[in-house]
């Protein structure tokens, strides 16, 4: 047990008198008054930067530290420098109207510069990247220093003489400080440590300022009132904690700061009210830390109240999670139950009607799009039965996305593709498989690497023997992870292809034009109850049918590298939106990069050892911000990836409440309006800087989200195969295994029998996500799904069936390119 320290003069190596006894007395007597003024704008200050809990104090802002901090950073300091040089509170010779002699400056630069020290590097630290979390662990640090380096205080530690070198070190750094006379020459030579103080805070912080500017324009940093008054208030926290350290003991700079960041630490952000209840005794003893450190007077029982702090927003929010999990629907069927049965019936009903002869296959081939199937077919259904596919008929997307180009004889599109490869800035590699060796061979105007395009085709397809491809296969391959093509808004199939770079600009108008006006969307058979949820999977990715995702995608806000031609030629992407005319294929991540694939090897988690929480953690892909307006700088709000963000942590609320369905008295299903949001149960703080996170870092979760980026997701497949609940955002682009044919089924991978799908608006999770981890019935249908989504994956997303599907793909633009074929009707 630690005892407080002893008060007492410090003789100087001069033998010059020490402050007057009295002095001294009074201001170790008034101690607490400063530190509690200091803890409270610690948390005010945080208050500011919008991180404090809005159930207790109001909406967060949720602009972090990036906007405006480092301002109030350089006015912070430029308020310690002042007050230093001014004297105020007692710290700078005659303010105690007592003189120092040089003994006593030394003594003096010994007591006040760790505490300076301290907060400069605090300072600097978080004016870039945010708090410091490791401030707990520096008061006992601190104090070995202490002990050894300040003979006056009986508070004696293990003498850690490396931490006593690196404080001595950091004093080394501010030698000027002992610069203290008052005369004509002596008032110039004072100026000096300021400057010195000053050029090393605004140094930094300058810098920091500098970088934000020429990366991100003069929008990234706000000029306000906010800026200035936390800048203020973090000069007077600074000064008072500097003015009590340096009279007590340096560890009371770290121990104020500590409870500065529990005490305005956000419960929403803990996994659960417990933990914010834990963070909130945390914070009272570090109270009662800071206690240890000051005189045994009446004045610390002030510190007590200060206790309240972070125990109010913590009650709040266990009294606000209690409410919300009295929301459920014991006797009525939840919209979800229903869909998830409906979902299932359709899907079976599927898996019944494959074909199971040859003579059924072509014949069902014929009923479907009204053609021959391509030369090499049968071969390809004999293949299908020998691996125990699942699925035989399904693959109407690939018939979708050639349709257009039937029409067009082989010769006419060879011509239009030699015709973009010709265009400039257009990234399209050209790609060869040879029916004789089956190798697939790339070539690009100025690339080398070809994203394993030419690896996966030769892993997928190289074992095919002699002559069962057809002929040779030439296409073309986009290269970025955008969308290529639109159809022409002409109708003269031989103008030929033009390209619009889009990168940062509005994109809906050039991508939508076709859809006209007034489409209406079918009625849902489900009750909904005024929750978005997704009843129909092919109806959510019609971008015809939804204007509004035009502000909730990145792709159509501003993407990040869009190179749009406009003309009929056969391009392969690995993801488009509904009106555009890329012809899908299965992204190389899914079947050579090994972080996208799921390592079997790796011991499954059992869905009872998984944490009650929804899990996602991914780049800020997915657009761009250009521009220095401060409309385009808020622009990233309506970017898909940080819209989920700052709705899943509550940092943003969808237009008017959340709503979550409760049961009333008499047994009817009722949509309740609530602001508040569980966000215990999302794994993330909002926009928190991590380094790159291993692939299996979701697998301990029960509900994983998944959602575009610049393209399509590459982890959608690894997350069905590790057996947590998926729930994935719908609305933005096609992939591979949507081949739903245009009725709704979803194809391939099945919304609701094998993920859960959540709306581009995503104004349905926070009743879904309540309803999938604290009802029972939900938590029942949760695992149930997630289940069925593994055992999917292992049956009909095997390497087997993507090569299927290639090949597939491969017979018909092997047909498509034929100089011998003319057009089909």
């Amino acid at each position: 047990m630690l005892s407080p320290p002893a008060y007492h003069g410090i003789p100087s190596p001069s033998g010059s008198r020490s402050p007057s006894p009295g002095h001294r007395a009074r201001a170790l007597a008034l101690a607490p008054v400063p530190v509690a003024i200091a803890a409270c704008a610690a948390c005010l200050c945080a208050y500011l930067r919008g991180v404090l809990p809005c159930a207790a104090f109001g909406t967060a802002s949720g602009t972090g530290p990036e906007e405006g901090e480092v301002l109030s950073e350089m006015v912070g300091w430029g308020v310690v420098v002042l007050a230093w040089s001014r004297g105020w509170g007692g710290w700078r010779g005659g303010g105690n109207g007592w003189r120092e002699t040089a003994g006593e400056e030394e003594e003096e630069v010994g007591r006040v510069a760790p505490a300076v020290v301290l907060v400069l590097v605090s300072s600097a630290y978080q004016a870039e990247v945010g708090p410091v979390w490791l401030i707990p662990a520096l008061p006992p640090l601190v104090l070995a220093a202490e002990a050894h380096l300040r003979p006056d205080a009986s508070l004696r530690a293990a003498r850690l003489r490396l931490v006593a070198m690196a404080i001595a070190a950091l004093l080394a750094l501010l030698p000027l400080f002992a610069l203290r006379y008052w005369g004509a020459t002596e008032l110039a030579r004072s100026a000096l440590p300021a400057a010195a103080l000053l050029a090393v805070a605004m140094l930094v912080l300058a810098g920091v300022l500098a970088w934000q500017l020429v990366t991100y324009g003069t929008a990234s940093v706000r000029v306000g009132w906010p800026a200035v008054l936390t800048g203020l208030i973090k000069g007077l926290s600074w000064c008072l904690t500097i003015q009590v350290a340096s009279s007590t003991s340096w560890c009371l700079a770290p121990a104020i700061a500590t409870f500065g960041l529990l005490a305005s630490r956000d419960p929403a952000i803990h996994p659960s009210e417990w933990h914010a209840l834990a963070a909130s005794a945390a914070a009272f003893v570090a109270l009662l830390q800071i206690g240890l450190f000051l005189p045994r007077t009446k004045g610390r029982l002030l510190l007590l109240g200060l206790a309240l702090l972070p125990l109010g927003p913590a009650a709040v929010d266990v009294a606000n999670v209690r409410r919300v999990r009295s929301y459920h629907l014991a006797a009525a069927d939840h919209p979800v139950e229903r869909l998830v049965r409906d979902a299932r019936n359709g899907f079976h009903r599927m898996l019944e009607r494959q074909s199971k002869t040859y003579s059924e296959a072509a014949a069902e081939y014929r009923r479907r799009y009204g053609a021959d199937p391509p030369p090499g077919f049968e071969a390809w259904y004999g293949y299908a039965v020998e691996i125990g596919s699942p699925i035989i008929d399904e693959f109407d997307g690939i018939y979708r996305s050639l349709l257009p180009f039937w029409r067009l004889s082989g010769r006419d599109v060879a011509a239009q593709m030699a015709g973009a490869r010709r265009l400039p800035s257009a990234d399209l590699w050209t790609c060869t498989l040879s029916s004789a060796t089956a190798v697939t061979n790339c070539t690009h105007p100025w690339r080398s690497f070809d994203r394993h395009y030419a690896d996966m085709f030769n892993r997928l397809l190289g074992g095919l023997r002699q002559g069962v491809l057809p002929r040779d296969a030439t296409f073309l391959i986009n290269h970025l992870d955008e969308p290529a093509v639109m159809f022409p808004r002409s109708a003269n199939p031989g103008k030929p292809a033009t390209i619009t770079s889009l990168a940062g600009r509005a994109a809906w108008d050039a991508v939508a034009w076709s859809c006209g006006v007034g489409k209406r969307r079918a009625p849902s058979e489900v009750e909904t109850y005024g929750l978005p949820l997704v009843t129909n999977a092919t109806e959510a990715r019609d971008l015809c049918a939804h204007p509004e995702y035009a502000r909730q995608h990145g792709l159509f806000v501003s993407p990040t590298s869009f190179r749009l031609i406009e003309g009929r030629v056969p391009v392969l992407s690995t993801g488009a939106p509904s009106t555009m005319a890329d012809i899908l294929f299965p992204s190389p991540a899914h079947v050579v990069e090994p972080e996208f694939r799921y390592d079997p090897s790796e011991p499954a988690v059992p869905w009872h050892r998984k944490r009650d929480a929804l899990y996602w953690a991914g780049a800020d892909t997915g657009g761009v911000v250009v521009g220095a307006s401060e409309q385009d700088a808020n622009r990233w709000r309506r970017f898909h990836r940080q819209r989920f963000v700052l709705r899943a942590q509550g940092v943003e609320r969808p237009p008017g409440d959340r709503v979550y369905l409760s049961e009333t008295a008499a047994g009817a299903v009722a949509p309740v309006s609530a602001r508040f949001l569980n966000t215990h149960l999302y794994r993330r703080s909002a926009f928190r800087l991590l380094g790159r996170q291993p692939a299996s870092a979701s697998y301990d979760h029960k509900l994983a989200f998944d959602l575009d980026g610049n393209g399509i997701s590459g982890r959608f497949p690894r997350l069905l195969a590790s057996g947590s609940l998926v729930l994935k955002q719908v609305g933005g682009l096609l992939e591979w295994w949507n081949d739903d044919g245009g009725r709704g089924d979803d194809g391939r991978v099945r919304a609701w029998v094998h993920y859960v799908p959540v709306s581009m608006d995503m104004g349905e999770l926070p009743e879904l996500v309540h309803f999938l981890l604290e009802t029972d019935k939900g938590r029942k249908l949760a695992r149930e799904v997630a289940e069925e989504g593994r055992a999917w994956v292992a049956k009909a997303m095997r390497e087997e069936d993507v090569r299927l599907w290639v090949w597939r793909l491969v017979l018909e633009l092997a047909r498509l390119t034929d100089p011998e074929r003319g057009p089909l009707a």
